[in-house]
């Protein structure tokens, strides 16, 4: 299929809560992989094993109260990824992600703990919901040397010059060049698999 891909929840009344499993149906130059709950959503997870993106994806995942795990394991590229609303979201796991060109953005999910994201080397327009805003979140952001803070609340680097290495007690970075330094490593955002 090319072209949008848009999933949206109808509403408890209309549909059972569920689990998205094997979401991969973005294909082409262009596409969207596109959850947007509209405060309604039943989603409960996420998991597309074979999507492995391209330099046009955009990836919204957003407004899913009953959404607790994304899993992206197979996401090497994308031009935007967007997560954000998701009261009861746990944990995001992008683990071979090394671009998202445009912009990285995960805010507004305050029950965020895990963010797994340790190959993401080029991050665009990054926010990252700072402490007052997923104040249980810890991020692996390991290689991320490439993109900026987008500057705006309640994003970390807000107030920091957009060339400056921000400190973050529960993000680790990369000592050096990293947009985050690695004051919050070692970190738990890629828990071990048995």
């Amino acid at each position: 299929m090319d072209g949008p891909l848009m999933c949206a929840s109808r509403g408890k009344a209309e549909l059972e809560y569920f689990e998205v499993r094997f979401a991969n149906w973005v294909t082409g130059p262009g596409g969207r992989f596109d959850f947007a709950g509209n405060g309604a959503g039943s989603f409960t997870s996420i998991y597309a094993p074979r999507l492995t993106g391209n330099p046009n994806l955009e990836v919204t995942i957003s407004d899913n109260p009953n959404l607790t795990s994304v899993d992206l394991c197979a996401l090497m590229e994308a031009f935007e990824i967007d997560i954000f609303d998701n009261e009861n979201l746990v944990g995001i796991s992008i683990p071979v992600l090394e671009t998202s060109s445009n912009g990285f953005q995960v805010f507004n999910n305050p029950s965020l703990q895990t963010l797994c994201a340790p190959n993401l080397e080029d991050g665009g327009d990054v926010c990252i919901g700072d402490e007052s805003n997923q104040p249980s979140l810890d991020a692996d952001l390991s290689s991320l040397v490439t993109g900026s803070f987008a500057g705006f609340s309640p994003c970390y680097g807000r107030t920091d010059p957009h060339t400056n290495q921000l400190n973050a007690e529960k993000v680790c970075g990369k000592e050096g060049n990293g947009l985050f330094s690695d004051f919050g490593c070692p970190s738990a955002g890629c828990p071990e698999t048995p």
